[in-house]
């Protein structure tokens, strides 16, 4: 019998067959039919509206037509079917979701950067993105740029950058309102309103969303109010303003082992029912854009974010608390003009951030008798950066382009702690500063409309995070080094006919300095026990090619397919040779759209279907690869929907075939001990929207 391996392959030949085939018939009946063109895609990849077919990057779009095709209720579901990149959701509650751009594994979400409207999402510390906190029904678009990004981008952007648009005032004023249902106990509620009087707009959401989770102790509960509010004094100023608040509570059902899965558990138990967390986080953003004219435009983004989470881990006894407040400023200056005959694009910026974190935890250590273990934190990080980044058309359809960064950090660490035996304060304090920089260069030939082939090779680093660097157990760890790394990347993108398109990436990532958690690091001679720090790998090789294809054969059907192969591996060290864990080497997926509307009584309908494999992968903290690895697996869906006038209802369901599957697992490679995160089975939900 084939393995699910082969039959993902036999089924995504087939598809690229198909395209092939469509192709050649597009080709013959071009002039004797009217084609639906796929859109041309603008993108803010370089700070700045752009046609994606002019920027040397891997770049793929999710419009609004696809948020509405999916299944998705957050931001990080959607990305689950983009090459190069790999979801992992290790509390099946959609709470805790890793998004990992070109294979770091663990530590994916600290080398992806996300925006929000060009506002940085990442904080200073190793939470990464909460996705939860970003309303999907008040997304417009969303941009993956694959590749480094440090020059434009600064910290965070090594495998890639996540930027999120939302929805502003526009058009006539209206209303819309959303009530959906689901699988354990899911319903949401949501409404908004947006629209443009004159030249002021604005646009206002609130939305409530309830589970009870597909694991015991795996439910959630989140509330979302945010508005925006926008003026044009003429066509030489543009001034917004919006924010958001955002309060969740959530159950962590923590990990089952592999014996717990094989002797008394089911994939939806859980042996931590009590612990529990919760966040409350808002943010405000002031942008102005004042236009010069022959002289360029001058844009100020200004934000400040306040999030504060608490955990609560009854099952052993500690707890947590972060409050970590961010004030980001980061104005640019865009000029566009012909420099001695030739188109020139110009972006110049300087970002500043400062944050103030504030932590409190609490953990038993060692025998009890030593009571418990307590600390608390005060960590200042102000980070600030200079760039550039400029475009120069060689010739018309020949575009070089090149940049660079200065970047520095300074952080300032402030603790105690009290340890129950010897019952003693201790207090600690230290200072840590770092310089980094970024350069790119990159090469765009446009050799037919719409269609690319580039290169770009790229230098991209990413600065450890506050508890990452240091701990009061701890102290200062002044072992760990930022890490850096050089990317180097051809592809091309092509447009067969105005409705079939391909595209073909392949990348080559040297890491120096990769940074990991190691659950091993050393033996406590006090505690008697051994206890885990962040290091530096020695140097890393992240390679792979990523492939996408979609067509519309005709008006009714569209079909699209990607994959992704990806290498990761050690290159020097005790290592070497072996496998980074928690990255798959292949994913695939694969779908169509149906929207039947040359048939009268079936106008308003659509039907989409999509599928995704993952392979194997190595559990986290696997880096002697001594524990057989985490296994692949497929998930099918598909969604109903029907639109008649001011009424859309629909129909999904996730995980067809109730694939039991865990996308996220740990283990102990001295013991052997496997921890699996179970992920969700076969689940429904349903839904009516009305708007006015």
């Amino acid at each position: 019998m084939r393995s699910k391996w082969q039959w993902m392959i036999v089924v995504l030949c087939s598809i690229m067959a198909l395209f092939g085939s469509f192709s050649q018939v597009f080709a013959e009946e071009e002039e004797e039919r009217e084609a639906v063109e796929l859109k041309e895609v603008v993108v803010t990849a370089t700070r700045d509206w752009v046609e994606e077919w002019k920027v040397p990057y891997n770049v793929s779009m999710i419009t609004e037509e696809d948020i509405k095709r999916s299944n998705a209720q957050n931001v990080a579901d959607l990305l689950r079917t983009v090459p190069g990149v790999f979801v992992s959701d290790w509390t099946a509650n959609r709470k805790s979701v890793t998004v990992d751009i070109r294979g770091f594994g663990e530590t994916g979400p600290l080398n992806s950067l996300v925006l929000v409207d060009g506002r940085r999402v990442n904080q200073i510390d190793i939470s990464g993105t909460d996705w939860t906190q970003i309303p999907l029904d008040q997304v417009e678009r969303i941009e993956v740029i694959r590749g480094g990004g440090s020059v434009l981008y600064g910290d965070n952007a090594v495998g890639g950058v996540v930027n999120i648009v939302t929805k502003k005032g526009k058009g006539k004023p209206s209303v819309q309102a959303e009530a959906l249902g689901g699988s354990y106990g899911l319903n949401i509620q949501r409404a908004s309103s947006r629209g443009a009087l004159g030249d002021f707009r604005y646009a206002a959401h609130a939305r409530h969303e309830n589970t009870r989770g597909f694991r015991h102790n795996g439910g959630y509960e989140g509330y979302d109010f945010g508005a925006s509010v926008g003026y044009d004094i003429g066509d030489i100023i543009k001034l917004d303003i919006d924010s958001n608040y955002h309060y969740d509570t959530y159950g962590l059902p923590g990990p089952l082992s592999y014996q717990d899965l094989h002797t008394w558990a089911d994939s939806n138990d859980t042996k931590e029912p009590d612990n529990e967390g919760e966040t409350e986080d808002y943010f405000v953003r002031f942008s102005g854009e004042l236009d010069l004219k022959a002289w360029g435009r001058v844009i100020l983004d200004t934000s400040y974010r306040e999030r504060e989470s608490k955990g609560d881990y009854v099952s052993w006894g500690g707890s947590s608390k972060y409050d970590i407040p961010t004030f980001g400023v980061t104005p640019r200056w865009v000029w566009e003009q012909e420099f001695f005959g030739f188109h020139n694009k110009l972006i110049a910026g300087f970002d500043y951030y400062h944050s103030n974190a504030e932590t409190e935890s609490r953990a038993p250590w060692g025998d009890p008798a030593r009571g418990l273990l307590s600390d608390s934190t005060d960590i200042e990080r102000d980070n600030w950066s200079i760039y550039f980044h400029d475009d120069f058309s060689v010739l018309k359809n020949l575009i070089f382009s090149f940049g660079y960064r200065y970047d520095e950090v300074t952080n300032d660490f402030e603790g105690s702690t009290y340890t129950g035996w010897p019952p003693a304060w201790v207090y600690l304090r230290d200072h840590k500063d770092e310089v980094m920089n970024a350069w790119e260069v990159g090469l765009t030939c446009l050799f037919v409309e719409n269609s690319k082939v580039y290169g770009r090779i790229a230098k991209s680093y990413r600065y450890p995070a506050i508890d990452e660097y240091f701990s009061t157990w701890g102290g200062l760890n002044r072992l760990l080094e930022p890490q850096g790394g050089i990317t180097y990347e051809v592809g091309v993108d092509h447009y067969f006919t105005d409705t079939i398109r391909s595209g073909l990436t392949f990348f080559w990532m040297e890491l120096e300095d990769e940074i990991y958690y190691n659950p091993m690091a050393r033996w406590d001679p006090i505690w008697l026990m051994w206890v885990g720090e962040n290091q530096n790998y020695d140097k890393t090789r992240h390679w792979g090619i990523e492939f996408s294809a979609e067509g519309n054969p005709w008006n009714w059907l569209r079909l699209w397919a990607n994959y992704t192969y990806i290498e990761a591996t050690f290159r020097e060290g005790v290592y070497e040779g072996n496998d980074v864990p928690s990255v798959p080497n292949h994913k695939v997926s694969f779908g169509f759209d149906i929207t039947p509307d040359f048939i009268a009584f079936l106008k308003g309908l659509e039907f989409n279907v999509w599928a995704t494999y993952v392979s194997e992968q190595r559990f986290i903290s696997d880096q002697p690869n001594v524990v057989p690895k985490l296994d692949d697996y497929i998930t099918v869906n598909a969604k109903l929907s029907y639109a008649w006038r001011f009424l859309t209802a629909f129909v999904g369901v996730n995980n067809i075939f109730d694939e039991e599957y865990s996308e996220y697992g740990v283990c102990n490679p001295t013991s052997g001990a496997r921890n699996y995160y179970p992920s969700a089975g076969v689940n429904f939900s349903s839904g009516l929207s009305v708007k006015f």
